[in-house]
């Protein structure tokens, strides 16, 4: 009786280790998503309000739906970003989206522009970027 209380309590003793382990040291891609959505949020809450105000390309299509911040989402935003006079590509946050999506980048590459595309206010797309970080974290945690 005590083996067999031991043999399944050792197995779960190294599941928790694991998980505070993992809770405690999250992953580098983690830790970009973090930085990435801290940056957002001090920009919304920083950048004046005729900037917040400026239109850029909408990326609307790309936040609801079974596309759902996906990384064509996130690819769109590092190029409106990285044409957009407050930012471009050597803005921190830019630099940041761009190390997200080298993995995809093959997916960044093929994504072609839309030609006549609806435009949203910056501010906006700064809550998408937000929403869609928030959304991937939820379902990647680490």
């Amino acid at each position: 009786m005590m083996k067999t209380t031991m043999v399944l309590l050792v197995p779960s003793v190294v599941l928790l280790v694991n998980l505070a382990f993992a809770k405690a040291h999250p992953t580098p891609e983690k830790r970009n998503r973090d930085l990435i959505f801290d940056l957002a949020k001090n920009y919304t809450a920083s950048l004046p309000t005729h900037v917040m105000e400026t239109y850029v390309e909408s990326v609307d299509g790309l936040v609801s739906g079974s596309k759902k911040c996906q990384h064509r989402f996130f690819c769109k935003v590092e190029k409106i970003l990285t044409g957009h006079t407050n930012f471009g590509e050597k803005d921190q946050m830019v630099r940041l989206l761009g190390v997200h999506n080298e993995p995809h980048k093959e997916i960044c590459d093929k994504q072609k522009d839309a030609g006549v595309s609806v435009e949203i206010q910056l501010g906006k797309l700064l809550d998408h970027l937000r929403e869609c970080l928030r959304h991937i974290n939820i379902k990647n945690p680490n």
